[in-house]
């Protein structure tokens, strides 16, 4: 069973299972962490987010923006995949999955393509 969630202030990334929020701060910034059964999101629009600078390196449209899509392998099988974004708010976030093998092939890779810029909640009391 697939979720939604919202990564910061207009975008949302579909993951392949359900996630919640996790405790946790970055020190040097705005950061969120999101885990479910076999998988972790990190979002941080801190300078020292993961690097990502190893791994493949794919040309793509993400959340309607041009983006390196980076992904890589870890020994254990799970897969890695990030993007570095322009959110909404003007800032910069590093958003990273990591995906266990037992999700299925490919699938960080997925929950990366699946950003999506997604309209602000209507003030309280409105409805659209």
């Amino acid at each position: 069973m697939s979720s939604t969630i919202a990564i910061g202030a207009g975008l949302s990334m579909r993951t392949p299972v359900p996630v919640a929020p996790s405790d946790g701060q970055a020190v040097d910034s705005r950061a969120a962490t999101f885990t479910g059964d076999g998988i972790a999101v990190v979002v941080d629009e801190g300078p020292f987010a993961t690097s990502l600078d190893r791994g493949r390196r794919e040309a793509r449209t993400i959340a309607g923006q041009p983006a390196q899509l980076v992904s890589w392998t870890d020994p254990d099988g799970a897969q890695t995949a990030g993007v570095v974004l322009r959110m909404p708010s003007g800032d910069t976030a590093t958003i990273t999955v990591r995906a266990d093998a037992v999700l299925g092939p490919d699938a960080a890779v997925r929950a990366i393509e699946s950003l999506s810029s997604s309209p602000p909640p209507p003030p309280h009391g409105q409805t659209i």
